[in-house]
C-alpha cells in the first residue's frame, strides 16, 4: 500500500527467461544474449489505458537488462500494469523509444542467411512474452518476463563415416537450403503463444540458403543451429547441404512433405559418407520437456 511504498513512485524493473529447455546450451536457450535488444509496452490494468510505449532493453545476458536510459514507474493511482515485450529483426526503424504504441498491424521478422556466427542466431530469434495484471509489491517492483520462442529451431550434429575423420569433415560447409526467410508477426496481448500471430510473409520471400558453423564429433555430440520460419517443405526438397573439403555437395532430401511449426525444435544428427549421408532426426517442443522420434531414414515423426 502506499504507506509501505513511502508515498512516492514505484519504479518498474524487468528481469527475464525463456522457458526451460530439454538440452538448454545453445545460443538463447534460457536466457536473451548480451547486447539483444527488447521493446516493452504496458497498458494500466483496467486495458483501456496505454501507458508505457516502446521501452527499449538491452539484455546483459544474465537474466537482466541494463539500466535503461529512461526509468518507468507504476501508475501514481496504484494501478497495477499488463506488460508486453517483443524481441525481433524487424528493421532499425520499426520502433521510435517511448513513441512508438503497441503494434496492432503486423510486423515482419527476418532471420538471417547466415547463422555462423552466434549473434545472428540470437538476431534471428522472434520471442513475445506477456505478463498481465501485475501489480506493484515494493520499490522497486521487479517484474519477471517468461519469453516464448515463436519460430522454428534447426540443430544439427556431423559425425563422419567410414573412411572418414573429424579432422577430414570439420571444415566442411553446413547450410541449410530450400526455407524462406520472412515471417509476419502480429502480436496478441491475451497470450504468448503463437496460434494466429505467425503466419509467412507473402510477398519478396524467396527461398533461400542459410549458413550455419559446422559442429563435428566422433559421435555426433556437438550441434550447431540455424533459426528458420514455420513453414512446410514438400517432399523432394533439399533441406541440409554438407559442402566437403574436396567441393563436393551432399544432400540430405525430405522424403515426405514437413512442417516445421512454431515453437519446435528440430534435431538432425548426421553421418557423413564420401557417398551420401545418413541422417537420424526428433522433434522436441523448444520449451517443454516431451521428444518425438525420427526414423532412420531422418523423417522426424510425432
Amino acid at each position: 500500500d502506499d504507506e509501505n511504498l513511502n508515498g512516492g513512485p514505484v519504479e518498474l524493473r524487468l528481469s527475464s527467461s525463456l522457458e526451460v529447455q530439454t538440452r538448454a546450451y545453445q545460443v538463447q536457450d534460457e536466457q536473451l544474449a548480451r547486447g539483444e535488444t527488447v521493446y516493452v509496452w504496458a497498458d494500466e490494468q483496467d486495458g483501456e489505458t496505454d501507458y508505457i510505449k516502446a521501452w527499449e532493453l538491452m539484455a546483459v545476458g544474465n537474466g537482466s537488462f541494463q539500466e535503461p536510459a529512461t526509468k518507468q514507474y507504476f501508475p501514481q493511482s496504484g494501478k497495477g500494469l499488463s506488460l508486453y515485450a517483443i524481441h525481433g529483426d524487424f528493421g532499425a526503424s520499426a520502433f521510435t523509444e517511448n513513441a512508438t504504441p503497441f503494434p496492432t498491424a503486423s510486423l515482419t521478422h527476418t532471420v538471417s542467411d547466415n547463422q555462423s556466427i552466434d549473434a545472428n542466431v540470437a538476431k534471428s530469434d522472434l520471442l513475445y512474452a506477456v505478463a498481465p495484471n501485475v501489480s506493484r509489491n515494493g520499490n522497486p517492483t521487479v517484474v519477471p518476463l517468461t519469453f516464448r520462442h515463436l519460430l522454428a529451431k534447426v540443430e544439427v550434429a556431423l559425425k563422419p563415416g567410414d573412411g572418414l575423420s573429424v579432422e577430414d569433415i570439420k571444415d566442411a560447409v553446413v547450410t541449410i537450403e530450400n526455407t524462406r526467410l520472412k515471417t509476419d508477426f502480429t502480436p496478441d496481448k491475451t497470450s504468448a503463444a503463437a496460434d494466429g500471430m505467425i503466419s509467412l510473409t507473402e510477398t519478396d520471400n524467396e527461398a533461400k540458403s542459410i549458413t550455419i558453423s559446422t559442429a563435428v564429433s566422433s559421435d555426433a555430440t556437438a550441434w550447431s543451429e540455424a533459426i528458420i520460419a514455420p513453414q512446410t517443405l514438400e517432399a523432394n526438397t533439399q533441406f541440409i547441404k554438407v559442402h566437403l573439403f574436396d567441393g563436393g555437395d551432399l544432400y540430405y532430401t525430405l522424403d515426405e512433405s514437413c512442417t516445421f511449426a512454431s515453437g519446435n525444435k528440430y534435431t538432425y544428427k548426421i553421418t557423413v559418407n564420401l557417398t551420401g549421408l545418413q541422417v537420424s532426426s526428433n522433434i522436441e517442443p523448444w520449451g517443454k520437456d516431451v521428444v518425438f522420434s525420427g526414423d532412420e531414414d531422418g523423417q522426424a515423426t510425432m
